[in-house]
Order: C-alpha cells, then structure tokens, then sequence
C-alpha cells in the first residue's frame, strides 16, 4: 500500500509538472461538445473520437516519462515490481477520467439540466477510454520506441472509429438505448481494461532498459 501511495504521489507531481493537467479542460470541453451536439453535425464526432483518445494519452505520457527520466532504471533498485509501476499509471489514469467524467457531468447539467442521456453518454466515453487504454498500455509498457508509439496510434484511431459508430447507434436506436447494454457494453469494457494490467506488467518485465 505505502508503495502504491508513493508511485502515485510521484506520478501526480509528474502530470503537474509536465503539464498533463492541461489535457483535463481539453477532455471536459470535448465531452461537453458531444454531449450537447446534435448526433448528426460534426462537432460531436470530434468528441467522441477525441474525448477519450485524450484521457488515453495521460497514461501513456506518464510511462513514457518514466523511461525518459531514467525512473525505470533508478526502480530497479528499488523494492518495486514491475506490476506496482504499471498499476500506478492505470489509476492515475483511472482518477483523472473519472474526475474529468464528473466535472463534465456538473457542466453539463448546468447548461442543459440533469439528464439521463448525459450520464448515459459519459458511460459510454470512458467505456471507450478503458477499452483504448487496454490496448495501449501493453504496447506502450512493451516498446518505448517510434514503432510502438505509431502502433498504439493506429490502433487507438481504429478502435475509436469502431466505438464511436457503436455509440452512435446504440444511442440513435431506440431499442438498443437501454440500461442493459450499458452495463453490458461497461462491463465487457471493465473486463478487458482489468486484463490488461497482468497482460502490460509483463511486457514491462520482459522490456530490457
């Protein structure tokens, strides 16, 4: 626990210190434009691809920061596992969205009134998120080089366009707008992003600095 607590106190110093904060109002402005866009203009597309390729970005910028700053190799000697370090990053992470998620909800709600719609579309978002996040983390942990940075890209822009186009018909038809497959589509999203924590730990451990 007192590991955790120090990895993650090091690694919010790290997102104040580099700016990563900075992403915070870009995540909330984007999450307020789709939500309060028409589904059929473009300003909501440019949320929903964006709102969570942004919130993804913060814990990929934080691991690589680690290996920029010669952290990874000053670990080592440290009584610190290569799953703790991943971990941190994920929670980190995981604070800054779901933080980010209420603050655009407050906004939201100020602008438009309470909303089911509104809650149901920022679930959906950092379901996405986690989904992207799953898939990032391992190639990141993995490769800290060109490759893997335009690897995750591609990858992340691909997922994106699928998610985005199931969002958008999930909430464009009536019959699939239901709670149901939200928590199907939130747990299924869960399920992966849990999975690859074990998954990025490992490449991490295999990774030779």
């Amino acid at each position: 626990m007192r590991i955790m607590k120090g990895l993650l106190i090091k690694d919010m110093y790290t997102i104040l210190k580099a700016r990563l904060w900075l992403f915070i109002p870009i995540i909330i402005i984007l999450g307020i434009a789709a939500i309060g866009t028409d589904i059929n203009k473009s300003l909501v597309w440019v949320g929903l691809y964006l709102y969570p390729f942004y919130g993804s970005l913060i814990t990929n910028s934080l691991m690589r920061m680690d290996k920029s700053s010669k952290w990874i190799i000053y670990a080592k000697s440290l009584p610190i596992k290569p799953l703790h370090t991943v971990l941190s990053k994920y929670i980190a992470g995981t604070l800054i969205m779901m933080g980010s998620s209420v603050l655009t909800a407050a906004v939201s709600f100020m602008i438009w009134g309470f909303s089911a719609h509104i809650i149901f579309y920022l679930i959906m978002l950092f379901a996405v998120w986690m989904i992207l996040t799953a898939v990032d983390m391992p190639i990141v942990c993995g490769m800290f080089d060109r490759h893997a940075n335009t690897l995750g890209i591609v990858l992340k822009f691909a997922l994106i366009s699928v998610f985005t186009n199931i969002t958008v018909t999930i909430m464009g038809t009536e019959s699939l707008y239901t709670a149901a497959n939200l928590i199907l589509f939130f747990s299924a999203a869960f399920i992966l992003f849990v999975i690859s924590i074990p998954v990025s730990a490992w490449t991490y451990a295999r990774k030779e600095f």
